[in-house]
């Protein structure tokens, strides 16, 4: 399962800084930080082959499980596993509380204090 985890999450990765973030964004304040410039090249490959890459790895990998399947486990117990490493995250989306705009947080300070003896 550790080899699925670290593809999704590059795979999110990819598009999260790439597409929502802004791959231009990031390569402009690398380019501002550093002595060696990126191009155009790093929007193009964090936004398009990164993930294309990762997901055909994925997919490769999901193939060869089903043709063999980890160490001898029947398929009904590695699809279980499969279903719940998928529906674990997206329930986790589904029921986080994301706060609107309209909310505010605020953080109460609370006085410590040590008495000695």
């Amino acid at each position: 399962m550790g080899t699925y985890a670290l593809l999704v999450v590059g795979i999110l990765e990819s598009i999260v800084i790439g597409w929502i973030f802004g791959a231009d964004k990031l390569r402009k304040y690398i380019n501002s930080v550093s002595e060696i410039k990126i191009g155009g090249w790093f929007d193009i490959s964090l936004k398009f082959v990164i993930p294309i890459v990762l997901t055909i790895i994925l997919g490769l990998n999901i193939f060869d499980e089903i043709k063999n399947p980890y160490g001898g486990y029947p398929g009904w117990a590695l699809t279980t596993g499969f279903i719940v490493f998928i529906l674990v995250p997206i329930l986790a989306i589904i029921f986080a509380k994301i706060p609107s705009k309209d909310e505010k947080y605020s953080i109460q300070e609370t006085e410590i204090t040590l008495e000695e003896e």
